[in-house]
Parts: C-alpha cells; structure tokens; sequence
C-alpha cells in the first residue's frame, strides 16, 4: 500500500518507466553530458519502457530541477 500511494497506481514496468524518463531527462541537462548517454538512448529496451511513461515524467522532473533551482538561488546557495 505505501508503494502505491508514494509511486502511484502502476504496475511494476509502468513505475519504471517514470523512474527511467526522469533520469533520462537529468542526465541530458548535464554539460558535458556522459559518453554512454547518447548511446544508451538509442537502446531498444530503453525506447520501450521510455514509452510506457505516460504521466509525462520527463517534463515533472525538468520542472522539480527547474523550481530547485530557483529556490536554490533564491536562498543564495552557491552551485557546488
């Protein structure tokens, strides 16, 4: 019950498929951005579960880093 309630109502793949969209998302926000990443994108199996996402978890996650930080400089925290 506490699983469903933090991850939501999905199956095991669908909750997966937020996490992978997420991390995905980040991992291209950063610069230079790893060697493995453009390969890995182009994986099959990660295509697939990428497009079982369908609560949009790539955008949720850019917002959440976006709001981050402003809060962040808005408390004048330097960036590490």
């Amino acid at each position: 019950m506490e699983r469903r309630i933090a991850a939501g109502p999905a199956g095991g793949r669908q909750r997966s498929a937020k996490g992978a969209a997420s991390l995905v998302q980040l991992v291209s926000t950063l610069r230079p951005t790893p060697d493995w990443f453009a390969r890995e994108q182009l994986s099959p199996d990660l295509i697939a579960l990428l497009s079982e996402d369908v609560d949009r978890s790539a955008q949720i996650a850019e917002e959440w880093l976006l709001r981050l930080k402003s809060n962040l400089k808005t408390l004048s925290v330097e960036k590490a």
